[in-house]
């Protein structure tokens, strides 16, 4: 069974859906609700799980009023967890999310992202098939990073950037991008990615075709065409699929991209981000 490594956040997501999005000054009751556990790394290693792998995620969950719920949760969709700061009492991260059930679409309001953690759990690295950063918490992942004598691949979700992407990025394989990732400049990503000697990386925008640069070369996955119930998670679970079809079937950049926006284009038919794993055939 392939392993994989997960840093980065772990939030609590509280999940409305409603058919529009509310005016300002306004009351609305929401048609449905759910609450879950979430953020890019964390939905990264249920992916992985999902689809046969062994995922750990290094993330903060701390001592606070949802600790036991996270807690629970994460054994439940069977990850392994080292918490950066296990006994601090600190507050979780809190995500509101509103999804338009007339088309799919998601926004989020988070409270205030984490600030950086230093502490570094006492754990060999070089035991897993890949490991996975989402920019989050990188002192503690560049430390951690430090410790690997062998090869392992390593993929970086970059929703956007954050103090220390350029830290994490001279360290990975495989950057995967959003559409918006910008640098501080302004500037375009692309070019700053080939300077920096990127060979494979890939730039995803939703239901547009996935932008691929593989070893000099420039391509496009195309996203099969959906009438997407919720687009949630999509990219954390684009990540995680990654991480799995690089780690355990070893193909290619490309054909483990491809598989992996099947994956997350699927995801989309269903509500939330766990739903998918009911309908889903390896």
């Amino acid at each position: 069974m392939a392993k994989g490594l997960f840093i980065g956040m772990t939030t609590v997501d509280l999940i409305y859906y409603l058919p529009n999005h509310p005016l300002e000054n306004s009351k609305r009751n929401a048609t449905d609700f759910m609450a879950d556990i979430g953020g890019p790394a964390t939905n990264a290693a249920f992916t992985y799980n999902a689809l046969g792998g062994d995922a750990t995620l290094i993330s903060a969950v701390g001592n606070h009023t949802f600790s036991s719920h996270i807690r629970h949760k994460l054994e439940e969709y069977r990850i392994n967890h080292h918490d950066l700061c296990e006994e601090e009492k600190t507050f979780p991260i809190i995500s509101s999310v509103l999804i338009n059930t007339s088309n799919g679409d998601r926004t989020v309001i988070s409270t205030a992202a984490p600030h950086p953690i230093s502490i570094v759990p006492s754990i060999d690295i070089n035991s897993f098939d890949v490991i996975l950063l989402d920019g989050f918490y990188h002192p503690a992942a560049i430390a951690l990073l430090r410790t690997l004598n062998s090869y392992v691949p390593i993929v970086f979700d970059g929703g956007s950037f954050k103090p220390g992407t350029d830290l994490l990025l001279d360290n990975v394989d495989y950057p995967i991008l959003a559409s918006n990732f910008r640098f501080p400049d302004q500037q375009d990503p692309i070019p700053a990615l080939l300077e920096k000697g990127k060979r494979n990386f890939a730039i995803s925008n939703g239901a547009l075709p996935i932008q691929v640069f593989s070893n000099g070369h420039q391509s496009e996955i195309t996203v099969r065409k959906i009438k997407a119930a919720d687009t949630l998670g999509a990219g954390d679970i684009l990540h995680g699929a990654f991480a799995y079809f690089l780690s355990s079937d070893k193909p290619d950049f490309i054909s483990a991209l491809t598989k992996a926006s099947e994956v997350a284009t699927f995801s989309c038919l269903f509500r939330g981000t766990r739903a998918w794993v009911n309908h889903w055939k390896n």
